[in-house]
């Protein structure tokens, strides 16, 4: 009985580091994968480097922190929904 027990958990012990490698490196790739579609969207580069986000080429376009804006709400059935943004200080 005792070396049963012992095999179900070395077992489940090697199936939990298993686990936990693969969700490092969905984790890795989702990191990644997040610099990769923020350098696209905002810098209109292929690269996984993040940059520092006042570098971006949107103008007032592109809201970032110390920003400034103004969001309209319209209430639907109980629930708030943003319908429009505005910047109320522009960056010189």
């Amino acid at each position: 009985m005792r070396s049963i027990a012992g095999f179900r958990l070395g077992f489940i012990s090697v199936l939990a580091a298993i686990v936990g490698m693969i969700a490092g490196v969905v984790a890795f790739l989702l990191y990644n994968l997040i610099g990769l579609f923020t350098n696209l969207a905002f810098y209109h580069v292929w690269s996984f480097h993040f940059r520092n986000p006042a570098a971006n080429q949107l103008g007032a376009r592109g809201v970032s922190k110390g920003d400034e804006v103004r969001v309209i709400y319209r209430n639907d059935e109980g629930k708030k929904i943003a319908i429009r943004i505005e910047e109320l200080s522009s960056r010189q």
